[in-house]
């Protein structure tokens, strides 16, 4: 279904109110603290090693070991994909405040809880190359 013409996609006022509450504020920083400490951890232990290697591990199963890998840049899609959704999350919540302050909040839980799963899938990726590197 297409909106009609005068009924905006996101209202910068509501984004705003939403951004008073210091629970969002903590969900905002939290999640950037987040992706920022993942993006910093491969930078750090396994960037200079990665350019060099022809390939790096990146998915580990009890059955098989290793059993992906790919170039290097693939390391931070993790960290990509994590930040499209919290964006994505983000806009939804603020495009939902004034009508449903408990389905935004339902979003920024999320967007916690994925951010927090994207840093533990991070730092096992490392952990898995530094012990098979």
């Amino acid at each position: 279904m297409l909106l009609p013409c005068n009924v905006p996609l996101f209202h910068r006022h509501n984004f705003r109110d939403m951004m008073r509450v210091p629970l969002v504020r903590f969900a905002g920083i939290f999640s950037v603290v987040c992706l920022l400490s993942g993006v910093l951890v491969i930078a750090i232990a396994l960037f200079p090693a990665a350019l060099t290697a022809p390939v790096v591990s990146l998915h580990y199963n009890i059955h098989f070991g290793v059993d992906a890998v790919g170039a290097w840049w693939r390391l931070f899609v993790p960290t990509a994909l994590g930040v499209v959704l919290t964006l994505g999350n983000f806009w939804y919540a603020a495009r939902v405040w004034q009508r449903e302050h408990v389905i935004a909040y339902a979003f920024l839980v999320a967007t916690v809880l994925i951010n927090i799963f994207v840093l533990l899938h991070i730092v096992c990726i490392v952990l898995l190359n530094l012990s098979y590197g």
